[in-house]
């Protein structure tokens, strides 16, 4: 099993826009996290807050408006921002939430 990484290398990133359009995008990467007791292997997403969160604990919530806090809305004036989330973010902020 692979614990996740601040990489920007081992990060996907999606677009969820429509065929054409550009963005929203959702930043993903499967692995373990880190302080995980029993490491088990999950997909997780990066928050513009530069933290990575379990994607289950989130469409979990059964709320739309809980997509608005782990998408970035343009790869162009935020690709900087994604980066230095990435960069900044240490591996122990990774959660389950």
């Amino acid at each position: 099993m692979r614990t996740i990484t601040n990489d920007y290398k081992d990060a996907q990133i999606l677009n969820l826009g429509s065929e054409g359009e550009h963005g929203p995008y959702l930043v993903t990467q499967t692995g373990v996290a880190p302080s995980d007791p029993l490491p088990k292997t999950c997909m997780f997403v990066l928050r513009p807050d530069g933290n990575w969160v379990n994607f289950n604990a989130i469409a979990s919530q059964g709320k739309p408006e809980a997509m608005d806090q782990i998408v970035f809305s343009s790869m162009a004036k935020n690709n900087g921002n994604f980066r230095n989330a990435i960069r900044s973010s240490s591996d122990s902020r990774a959660s389950h939430r």
